[in-house]
């Protein structure tokens, strides 16, 4: 075991010498391609931008003279296209190795770059059109100096970053090389007094090493396992408690002529802190409520569990929605605002988890068409008469929880055949596209209008493609849950 240390210990001594000399070659190299040629690249555009100018100024003057040969206006669009071509190879390089705040200032310069060249044409083209030389030095004075100065000013900061890189590189280069020339023998010498040492002490050592880091190897391995199998019950048993709240959704709609249901569960877990059902209260009555639990995750989810076992429909598992009593109907159905009294009653702030829940009860009378309704905390439902435009209609009151006497009343709404009804979870509104933009009331009465002349389940089901459109990209932050009715129009 001491050879093979003292090997290991002559590698990293090599491995210190080779990665300073490739330290030094790679520093070599990034002046040689890229400090070098960027700070010469920045120069030569910065003549070009100050020879236009001048040019441009002796254009106006002295108009398309020859100038070393050639005429000055073939001059300049030479100069105009260099300067193009330089510029955009320059900045388009640098983009892949410089911060954010720099590939700004580079977009500004290329910007600039354009818009004075532009100018500098345009200031040309008008000379030879025979505009007097003082109109020509007001556009100078009013557009071309106010690009010129700017844009110089710029390549001179950018100039500046440049040559501070050219002179942190030499610096560091230096370094380096005066690294290697005093840490080199240093660390060898210490290398090998180390060696000298661990030739004596290193078998034992590594010997206690390779004991312990087995022991620990194979308690790791066991701990992984374990966690391997707590996470694979714990996703078990969150599927069969998702598969239990699902089978408290409705599992078929009442078969009703005079009504049409259709509803949308979709949480945003695994198991989810809103629920709603559908159900007969008795010949002339259906029944609907809509919940949404504060909070998210497990103990919501299991609050909503509670409340949906409790608000069951089931004969032998309810007392909140009837009261029996000896009178030959057997039985008196409570008025949607007494129920809400009796949950608020049963279900008070949760001061551990600190629940509270909106709830939303209906009582749909399908002779008379008169729907009851209490909602506590609730969003406002939409309602869309047959004559009319889809409008939200507010119905204040505290959510279930949160105060002890809250004072619920139960509301009325007279429906007529073709009328509809929509009620949904704060998902559908609160839903956030990548702007962070809510959804919102506006956009959900649209598309409910929109959708009008559609049949029920496909107006509800534009209505969730709009929302998921809306939110594409964004993980859905909340649930979402809709009843939605309609009445029937006789044939």
């Amino acid at each position: 075991m001491g050879f093979i240390a003292i090997i290991i210990l002559i590698c990293l001594f090599i491995a210190f010498i080779f990665l300073d000399s490739l330290a030094i070659k790679n520093s070599f190299s990034k002046l040689q391609g890229d400090i070098i040629p960027g700070a010469v690249a920045m120069s030569h555009i910065k003549s070009r931008v100050v020879e236009i100018r001048a040019w441009t100024m002796t254009y106006i003057i002295r108009g398309n003279r020859v100038r070393q040969g050639k005429l000055l206006k073939d001059s300049l669009k030479e100069q105009w296209a260099d300067l193009q071509e330089q510029t955009g190879i320059h900045f388009e390089h640098e983009e892949s190795h410089i911060g954010v705040e720099e590939q700004d200032a580079a977009a500004v310069i290329v910007n600039l770059v354009k818009k004075f060249i532009s100018v500098s044409a345009e200031i040309v083209e008008l000379k030879d059109e025979g505009v007097q030389s003082e109109e020509l030095f007001e556009k100078v004075r009013i557009e071309f100096g106010p690009l010129f100065y700017p844009l110089n000013q710029l390549l001179d900061d950018h100039l500046a970053v440049h040559l501070n890189e050219l002179a942190k590189a030499e610096t560091d280069v230096q370094g380096m090389l005066k690294a290697l020339a005093i840490y080199g023998p240093i660390s060898g010498f210490l290398i090998i007094l180390l060696t000298l040492f661990i030739w004596k002490y290193t078998d034992r050592y590594l010997q206690r090493y390779f004991r312990e880091r087995d022991r620990a190897e194979k308690a790791l391995m066991e701990a992984n396992q374990e966690i391997s199998d707590l996470n694979r019950r714990m996703a078990e048993e969150l599927k069969a408690a998702a598969e239990l709240q699902q089978s408290l959704l409705p599992k078929s709609l009442p078969e009703i002529s005079e009504v049409d249901f259709t509803w949308v569960f979709n949480p945003c877990e695994e198991l989810a802190g809103d629920s709603l059902n559908i159900f007969r209260l008795d010949e002339e009555n259906l029944g609907f409520y809509s919940i949404d639990v504060s909070g998210h995750g497990v103990s919501s989810a299991l609050y909503s569990f509670a409340l949906c076992k409790i608000l069951s429909p089931e004969l032998d598992q309810s007392t909140l929605l009837k009261r029996y009593d000896n009178s030959d109907q057997g039985y008196i159905l409570l008025s949607p605002a007494v129920v809400a009294e009796n949950l608020n009653i049963r279900f008070p702030l949760d001061q551990t988890a600190k629940h509270y829940f909106t709830f939303f009860y209906g009582i749909l009378n399908i002779k008379s068409l008169q729907l009851r309704y209490v909602s506590a905390g609730h969003p406002g439902f939409i309602y869309y008469g047959r004559n009319s435009r889809p409008r939200i209609i507010e119905t204040p009151g505290a959510p279930i929880g949160f105060m002890q006497e809250p004072g619920y009343s139960e509301h009325s709404l007279q429906l007529q055949p073709g009328d509809r009804l929509c009620i949904y979870s704060d998902g559908i509104t609160e839903a956030l596209n990548l702007k962070n933009e809510q959804y919102g009331d506006g956009r959900f009465i649209a598309i409910i209008g929109k959708n009008g002349r559609h049949s029920l389940k496909e107006c509800v089901a534009a209505v969730i493609e709009d929302v998921e459109s809306w939110s594409a990209g964004n993980k859905q932050s909340d649930d979402i849950s809709i009843i939605a009715l309609e009445i029937i129009k006789p044939e």
